[in-house]
C-alpha cells in the first residue's frame, strides 16, 4: 500500500551511508563475522581475492556499490588495509562476476566506468541512474537479469528496492555499513554481507 511504502521511505532515510564524504562511526568495533538471528550472515572479506567464501552460496542476487576512485585511500586507511587502488577492486569484482550466473547489479561512478569496461565481461546492459543521498549521475552495469524484471533506475535505492521486491537473499561483498542489507531486511529479506573493513561489520552487528 501507499502508507506502507511512505513509512519504508521513511525508515531508508534514517539508514547509513558508509561514505568517504562522512566520519566513519567512531564506535564501531571489528568484527570478523556476525551472524543475525534469522540466519542472514556479515563477515570481513577482502573481495581483490577475486573470489567469494560459502557464505554467499544461499544468496540469490547480488547488490553492489564499490568505492569510486576518490574514496579509496580514505576506505584504505579505515580499514587499516594494504594501499589498494580501484584497480584492485574492479579486478577482483570481475574475477566474481566471470564465474556468477546469478543476477548482479553494480552501481558505479561515470568517471570510473571505462576501467570497469575494461576489465570485467561484457555487462548485459548498461543503464544512467544517480546516488540517491548526493544527487549525482552513476552507471548501474547489470549482469545475468532475467526477462521481465523491472528494475526502477530513479536512483541506486530504487534498484536495490526493485530487487527485494523479487529475490529472498542479497549478496554484497563491499557491502560498508549495510545498507543494502537493512533495504532486503525491510522487506522480509536475507543478506549476505561482507567488506574488508571490519569495523563495518562491527557496526551491522551493533546497529541491526
Amino acid at each position: 500500500t501507499q502508507a506502507a511504502e511512505a513509512s519504508r521511505g521513511k525508515r531508508m532515510n534514517k539508514l547509513p551511508y558508509h561514505s568517504a564524504l562522512k566520519p566513519e562511526d567512531p564506535c564501531a568495533a571489528a568484527l570478523a563475522k556476525h551472524v543475525f538471528p534469522d540466519g542472514s550472515i556479515a563477515l570481513e572479506w577482502d573481495i581483490t581475492t577475486g573470489k567469494l567464501p560459502g557464505e554467499f552460496g544461499q544468496c540469490d542476487c547480488f547488490y553492489v556499490e564499490p568505492p569510486w576512485r576518490a574514496g579509496m585511500k580514505v576506505f584504505n586507511q579505515r580499514a587499516k588495509s594494504p594501499d589498494y587502488i580501484l584497480k584492485d577492486v574492479i579486478e577482483g569484482i570481475a574475477a566474481v562476476v566471470a564465474f556468477e550466473e546469478r543476477p548482479i547489479v553494480l552501481i558505479c561512478g561515470k568517471q570510473d566506468s571505462k576501467t570497469y569496461m575494461r576489465l570485467c565481461p561484457e555487462p548485459q546492459q548498461i543503464i544512467q541512474t544517480q546516488i540517491a543521498f548526493h544527487k549525482c549521475d552513476a552507471l548501474a552495469f547489470l549482469w545475468n537479469i532475467p526477462y521481465g524484471l523491472d528494475l526502477n533506475p530513479e536512483s541506486n535505492e530504487t534498484l536495490c528496492k526493485s530487487l527485494a521486491e523479487t529475490y529472498d537473499c542479497v549478496g554484497d561483498f563491499v557491502c560498508g555499513y549495510g545498507r543494502t542489507a537493512k533495504i532486503f531486511r525491510d522487506y522480509g529479506n536475507r543478506f549476505v554481507m561482507s567488506d574488508y573493513n571490519a569495523k563495518c561489520i562491527g557496526h551491522m552487528a551493533a546497529h541491526f
